[in-house]
């Protein structure tokens, strides 16, 4: 793992980056968990994981290492807490919109708890990554659907017509996806372990930077609990729409092109909206 190293005789670096611990005193013993837990931040992590998500799911996860609780527990709690954000939204009005969004942003939150403490406790597995992935995607059809039909009963009949075709579009994106994984990912549940033909090699442009940011789940998330506090959650549910459609474009052109595109299998799953909808957890 990737971390500082400080001064002690207690760690030993290996070569640049990585490092060796061998604890002697209860303060090397947390010193060595601090250092292990700052290595959970991944250049992948979009603007809200990375400046807010990351700062809550990290000590709860730390607090959590030497409980029985497994990663699959976490990743169910997390699952729970989102589809009650789903019952919540779909009842509509101010204050169910914006506790469905809240319960939603916790979820996204608490998505993040499973996979630092599967890579801290080495207790990655394929069924839990499939249970991450499938769940996710539930709940991203879910809210969606939960959203729009609010917002249909509230007046604005265009919105059960655009959950509709974004949940469609999801569908033909989430198939896509799992043929990726089970195809060329050896069965794997993880889309980290997948690379897509848009992937330009190098650094991202800022541009592209930015997009990709704006288009993660953990921003999605924060975005529909900002615009329900506003009591605009229509912008964050057409945001939400626009990106599923475009995920599903993407994905339908990678698999309908040639061989030697579809060999390279598809999209960078941490670049859009779609798939880091499922990425919260690694």
């Amino acid at each position: 793992m990737s971390a500082p190293v400080p001064a002690g005789s207690f760690l030993t670096s290996v070569r640049p980056g990585p490092f060796v611990i061998e604890p002697r005193t209860p303060a090397d013993i947390d010193a060595a968990t601090t250092l292990l837990m700052r290595s959970l931040y991944k250049p992948t992590d979009g603007i809200v994981s990375r400046y807010l998500n990351r700062r809550i799911s990290l000590p709860i996860s730390r607090r959590l290492l030497s409980s029985p609780i497994t990663p699959n527990h976490l990743t169910a709690i997390a699952t729970l807490f989102g589809l009650a954000g789903v019952v919540v939204a779909y009842r509509g009005g101010y204050w169910n919109l914006l506790g469905g969004a809240a319960l939603l942003q916790m979820q996204s939150l608490l998505d993040g708890c499973d996979g630092e403490v599967a890579r801290i406790k080495y207790q990655h597995s394929r069924i839990g990554e499939w249970f991450d992935q499938v769940a996710d995607d539930v709940l991203n059809i879910a809210f969606l659907g939960a959203v729009g039909l609010a917002l249909s009963r509230a007046g604005h009949a265009w919105a059960s017509l655009v959950a509709g075709v974004s949940i469609a579009c999801q569908v033909v994106y989430v198939i896509a996806l799992y043929a990726g994984l089970v195809v060329k990912a050896g069965g794997r549940g993880s889309v980290a372990t997948l690379r897509w033909w848009v992937d330009t090699p190098g650094e991202p442009s800022p541009v592209a930077r930015v997009v990709g940011d704006l288009a993660r789940r953990d921003f999605v998330c924060f975005f529909y609990l900002a615009c329900a506090a506003a009591n605009a959650i229509a912008i964050a549910f057409v945001w939400q729409a626009i990106v599923t459609v475009a995920s599903a474009v993407v994905t339908s052109i990678a698999w309908s092109s040639s061989p030697a595109r579809r060999s390279m299998v598809g999209w960078e799953p941490s670049a859009s909206f779609g798939n880091s909808w499922s990425t919260g957890t690694l």
